[in-house]
């Protein structure tokens, strides 16, 4: 995520894949192979989701219960693939990010099925800084990031504002 934030190098390495993305002061974008770990959403992840979070609607985990609706087989929930899309951007080990702030303008706006691949593009927004509450609390911000998630014919699935706390690197910036 540093590399996210000082736009100072001009390649950054996926986690995933180890592919060497391009990288662009506005918008970062890249889909990851077929073959990475998260970005084909596989039956099991979406019941394990379903588990995970108490989701058991019907869409995600009964088949037989979806003649009748505009769903074509079991769909992975939509709070799943914006998780999935974080886990695609956001890098593990500690950085500059302190924490996620919220979620605006969310929409999960076409069904992901199983075996579907999923990318993500995102885009810097706004950075608004924020006052210390005393001087040992750390300069920091919210960005917001434009999030767009796609699927493998590039029509996006999900789409959001979410916001992240970051570290400044200095008061002044």
């Amino acid at each position: 995520m540093a590399s996210l934030l000082s736009f100072a190098r001009n390649s950054s390495t996926c986690s995933h894949c180890k592919k060497t993305l391009p990288l662009n002061p506005k918008t970062i974008s890249w889909r990851l192979s077929n073959n990475a770990e998260i970005s084909a959403i596989g039956l099991l992840y979406i019941v394990n989701f379903s588990n995970v979070s108490w989701d058991h609607f019907y869409a995600h985990t009964d088949a037989t219960s979806l003649d009748g609706t505009i769903f074509e087989g079991k769909v992975a929930h939509g709070y799943f693939i914006l998780s999935a899309a974080a886990g695609l951007f956001v890098q593990a080990k500690k950085g500059p990010v302190l924490l996620n702030y919220g979620i605006e303008d969310c929409r999960f706006t076409k069904p992901v099925y199983p075996g579907m691949t999923i990318g993500v593009r995102f885009t810097v927004k706004e950075k608004i800084a924020q006052e210390k509450r005393d001087e040992d609390d750390v300069p920091k911000g919210i960005v917001k990031f434009l999030v767009d998630v796609y699927d493998e014919t590039d029509e996006t699935v999900a789409i959001a504002t979410i916001l992240t706390m970051i570290k400044r690197r200095s008061p002044l910036e």
